[in-house]
């Protein structure tokens, strides 16, 4: 069974905010979905910090 991953909504925005500068700088769907998919990776890691808080030892 799949686990359904619920972030906090400002997470939510940063994806919805990296997928719209991705698509303006007419990078492919499979571009964006791989970004997309490694910026999920790198944020289940992060969590539960806010995008904001995250640093560099992260």
């Amino acid at each position: 069974m799949s686990q359904v991953i619920s972030y906090p909504l400002p997470i939510s925005n940063l994806l919805t905010r990296v997928r719209a500068k991705l698509e303006t700088e007419h990078y492919s769907s499979q571009t964006i979905k791989a970004y997309l998919g490694q910026l999920n990776v790198f944020m289940r890691q992060a969590c539960p910090k806010e995008p904001d808080s995250v640093t560099q030892q992260d």
